[in-house]
């Protein structure tokens, strides 16, 4: 039987750590698991873990190059990335005296094991319209299946456009709730334009959305975040909790299926939380035609990030083939034939 195991992480630009330290806890994580592909997001792109595969969007002399050659993850080859949003300055792990020019730290990558062949990749897939920081996601292909990795719109502390909106007293009410919707419908967007560029077996990503807006609604009011408590009617509310959990329809509509579930309780195929902010708000879905879940990880990862990473172990279904058809139904026409002969008798 194939497998193909998956790791998704958004190590959230390395804030606060050195990123050396968190390639060597992702690596830590995919030797024990035996990963085959990891996704990460909020990845800043000017950080290379290859020198030779990374544009160089800073002014790095040979110095600092060689402080950071040891960032790649052993193993691993960079197979995919996405570059997100505009330029822009900001502090290097090495103090104040190490500034560089930066693109946006909201970019994703995708490593691929040294031994494995990429089929296939596609970078830098503009997805968004509406966001405030531009997304944008990339793809490999490995063992037949497409992989997508993304970072979508939105979330608890991006919701910037949807407050404003639902204040703006100029709008008629119709008005306000049209442009609600368009926020509301932009993950889905998002998702749907990704899958134009290329048909997607496997999806993953911080989606920034809960499974469904009545867990958006419980967690919300026991976070008491204020973004979603002091909109001033019930009907804005609806529309938040709905905003923040958008995005699944697109792929349940695609035919993608979700890997796992958000439960406070452990079980099979379950997370209880890949947010520091609690709840789960990274997915996975898969093409259920061509997959099916073995098993599901949390791994704890808030010492390094304000998410945690989920490892996905995948068997690859056996497609059909002609020798295989041929096989199935000339035994069923056998068994058919055996069985006639039986009633003779």
């Amino acid at each position: 039987m194939t497998t193909i195991n998956i790791y998704t992480f958004n190590v959230q630009f390395y804030r606060d750590k050195h990123p050396g330290d968190v390639f060597a806890f992702i690596k830590k994580n995919a030797s024990a698991h035996k990963i085959d592909v990891i996704c990460l997001q909020e990845h800043d792109i000017s950080i290379p873990m290859e020198l030779t595969s990374l544009p160089n969007e800073g002014s790095w002399d040979e110095k600092q190059k060689s402080k950071h050659t040891h960032y790649q993850i052993p193993g691993y080859k960079l197979a995919a990335y996405c570059i997100t949003g505009e330029k822009h300055l900001r502090a290097g792990f090495f103090g104040d005296k190490y500034k560089r020019f930066s693109n946006n730290v909201l970019a994703n990558c995708i490593l691929v094991k040294e031994d494995l062949l990429v089929q296939d990749k596609i970078n830098n897939i503009k997805i968004d319209s509406k966001c405030t920081a531009p997304r944008s996601g990339c793809m490999v292909k490995v063992k037949d299946m497409w992989i997508a990795c993304v970072h979508l719109c939105g979330g608890r502390y991006d919701d910037e456009e949807f407050s404003k909106i639902s204040k703006d007293d100029k709008l008629l009410p119709e008005e306000k709730y049209s442009k609600l919707q368009e926020l509301i419908d932009e993950r889905d967007n998002e998702l749907t334009r990704l899958y134009k560029v290329q048909n997607f077996d496997i999806i993953t990503g911080d989606f920034n959305s809960y499974e469904t807006k009545e867990i958006a609604k419980t967690h919300l009011i026991k976070a008491a975040y204020s973004g979603y408590i002091n909109l001033l009617s019930d009907d804005i509310k609806d529309k938040y909790t709905q905003y923040a959990s958008s995005g699944h329809n697109a792929l349940v509509k695609l035919k993608l299926n979700r890997s796992y579930t958000y439960s406070d309780e452990s079980g099979d195929n379950k997370i209880n939380q890949t947010s520091y902010y609690g709840n789960v708000v990274d997915w996975v879905y898969h093409n259920n035609t061509k997959l099916r879940v073995d098993t599901v990880f949390q791994i704890t990862s808030l010492d390094f990030s304000d998410h945690n990473g989920v490892i996905v172990y995948f068997k690859i279904n056996e497609q059909p083939t002609f020798k295989n058809k041929y096989l199935k139904y000339k035994n069923k026409y056998l068994n058919l034939k055996f069985c006639k002969k039986i009633i003779q008798l």
